[in-house]
C-alpha cells in the first residue's frame, strides 16, 4: 500500500489523466468533401438587378438558387460547383465555356436559376463566389420548408 502514497503514483496518475483529457477533447474526424456540379439556367432579365443570390427551400427539401446581377451573352453557359464539408457549403459560379453558341457579343442582364438537391436536413453556412463578376457573399440556411435567405454579393 506504500505505492499509492508515493510520488511516482501521483505522477503516473497525472499523466494518465492528461492523456484521457486529450483523447476526450480531441477533434472528431472531419467528413470528406463532396463536390456537386449543376447548370445555372439563365434568361434575359427585364432590368439590371443588384448582384444578389437567393436560396429558397422547397417542399421536397431541394433548394432553389436564384441569381441576379450577371451581365453577359444570353447564350452564355454557367455552371454551379458546390463543395460540401459537414455544415459548410462553398458554391462557385463558373463560366461553362469561353465561346458563345451563336457568336453573339451583346451583353444583357441575366436572371439565373438552379436546383440544388444535395443538402440534407440541418443548418448550413454558405459562401457564394462568382468567378464571372468577382463578387462573393455569405449566408446561413436552415433546411426548413419555406425558408428563404438572400445575400447581396460584394467585390
Amino acid at each position: 500500500m506504500e505505492f499509492f502514497t508515493s510520488t511516482e503514483f501521483y505522477c503516473l496518475a497525472m499523466v494518465v489523466a492528461i492523456a484521457l483529457i486529450g483523447l476526450l477533447m480531441g477533434q472528431s474526424p472531419q467528413k470528406p468533401a463532396e463536390t456537386y456540379i449543376t447548370q445555372l439556367f439563365t434568361t434575359v432579365a427585364q432590368s439590371a438587378e443588384n448582384d444578389m443570390v437567393k436560396l429558397s427551400v422547397m417542399p421536397d427539401h431541394t433548394v432553389l438558387l436564384t441569381r441576379d446581377g450577371i451581365v453577359g451573352s444570353p447564350d452564355m453557359g454557367i455552371n454551379i460547383v458546390a463543395e460540401v464539408v459537414g455544415d459548410k457549403v462553398k458554391i462557385v459560379e463558373k463560366r461553362a465555356s469561353q465561346a458563345t453558341l451563336s457568336g453573339s457579343t451583346a451583353q444583357v442582364p441575366l436572371h439565373g436559376t438552379a436546383q440544388l438537391n444535395f443538402l440534407r436536413h440541418g443548418h448550413y453556412s454558405v459562401r457564394y463566389e462568382s468567378e464571372i463578376t468577382g463578387a462573393w457573399g455569405m449566408l446561413t440556411l436552415s433546411m426548413v420548408e419555406g425558408s428563404i435567405r438572400s445575400a447581396e454579393l460584394r467585390l
